[in-house]
């Protein structure tokens, strides 16, 4: 349900499509009147961006410890 919630953001399309053009700056504050939105997208982008490099085997259990609050790499 985040996943579908940040998937949908304006916001996650535009830091997206900046990741994959590698245009990504070193740093975002995203601000937003919904939290949970706002967390959704941090998550969903942190997730884009720990998988890099990383096979589909591996990406789907980035993206699990990423929106269970427990990646090593990752914190809120």
């Amino acid at each position: 349900m985040l996943k579908d919630l940040a998937q949908k953001s304006e916001c996650y399309k535009k830091l997206s499509a900046s990741l994959k053009a590698g245009r990504l700056f070193h740093a975002c504050m995203l601000i937003g009147a919904d939290t949970e939105e706002v967390s959704a997208v941090a998550k969903l982008l942190s997730s884009d961006i720990l998988q890099e490099g990383h096979g589909e085997d591996k990406r789907e259990q980035i993206s699990h410890k990423v929106f269970a609050s427990i990646h090593p790499d990752l914190k809120e």
